[in-house]
């Protein structure tokens, strides 16, 4: 059974837009080390490779890229669930019942 957080959803958009592990991990802000045991907790997960890992860097297997797509889109959702949740958070948004007597 696949189990990603947002935290793992992002760090592979980071990994797979810098091509890099070390350079993904450095934008979302984890530790080389962390960032790769949590890649390595999803490939198991899912039962297959998502990046095929060279010197070079990394590069997006079939099932990475499908799994980018998917990601792109929850991350761009709960972006925008936030910014509209934010006004309520701020009090701009809201209800006011007035209630009066005759």
């Amino acid at each position: 059974m696949m189990r990603f957080d947002l935290v793992d959803l992002g760090l592979f958009r980071h990994v797979a837009e810098a091509g890099s592990i070390t350079h993904g991990a450095a934008r979302a802000n984890l530790a080389l080390a962390a960032a790769s045991s949590r890649i390595r907790a999803m490939e198991v997960s899912l039962g297959a490779a998502l990046l095929s890992r060279s010197r070079q860097g990394v590069v997006l297997t079939p099932a990475g890229r499908a799994l980018l797509a998917h990601a792109r889109t929850l991350l761009e959702g709960v972006d925008r669930m936030q910014g509209d949740l934010a006004a309520y958070a701020g009090g701009a948004i809201g209800q006011i019942k007035v209630l009066s007597n005759t």
